[in-house]
């Protein structure tokens, strides 16, 4: 009880105070990339680090834009051809079980295969929001084949859970609820 109360005081705090001169808050080792209140395993996240410039050359071309994915990394991040070179795509509002650097989390191989074989080879559309990309230097997008929406496939499936980082809060409403059906069907990691 005494944790809901911190919570919520230290959640009343950050709104009322316009969430802008914040400091960083761990939650479970998890650090937000971008400034402002985020969501991640369902927890809130507040960071004030200014954004880095991007370069110009780096810049996509518009909020959408159509590459050919030439490589899946994991369940949430792919290689693109851009500007004749690779650059890493990292899906926004979704994070997937790791299955990189030595980690190997259950349904991080299911996640990993699913998007391979929906993505890889393909041209896909690529729809930005408001960062275009992380601290990493990855592209942040919401990722479509034809009409599906992978991002939102991977969350159905119960392959991905919700990662919220503002200022990217386009479909946060839409990926809660498609989280929150999984959860409920009991699929993928819910199970």
């Amino acid at each position: 009880m005494r944790h809901l109360r911190y919570f919520v005081l230290l959640f009343l705090m950050v709104v009322i105070s316009g969430c802008s001169t914040v400091k960083t808050i761990h939650i479970n080792n998890v650090d937000a990339s971008e400034k402002g209140l985020g969501i991640y395993q369902n927890k809130i996240i507040a960071n004030d680090k200014k954004e880095e410039p991007v370069a110009k050359s780096t810049k996509m071309e518009s909020q959408f834009s159509t590459y050919k994915v030439t490589r899946v990394v994991d369940g949430d991040t792919f290689i693109i051809n851009f500007n004749d070179k690779e650059d890493r795509v990292r899906m926004i509002g979704i994070d997937t079980p790791e299955i990189t650097n030595g980690k190997n989390h259950p349904f991080g191989q299911e996640a990993y295969k699913f998007t391979k074989k929906a993505i890889e080879g393909q041209k896909v559309k690529l729809e930005l929001d408001t960062a275009e990309r992380d601290k990493y230097g990855r592209i942040l997008a919401y990722v479509y084949i034809g009409d599906r929406f992978i991002n939102a496939e991977l969350l159905e499936k119960g392959l991905a859970q919700i990662m919220t980082v503002p200022p990217n809060v386009k479909y946060a409403d839409e990926f809660v609820k498609l989280q929150k059906d999984s959860r409920e069907d009991m699929v993928g990691i819910w199970k």
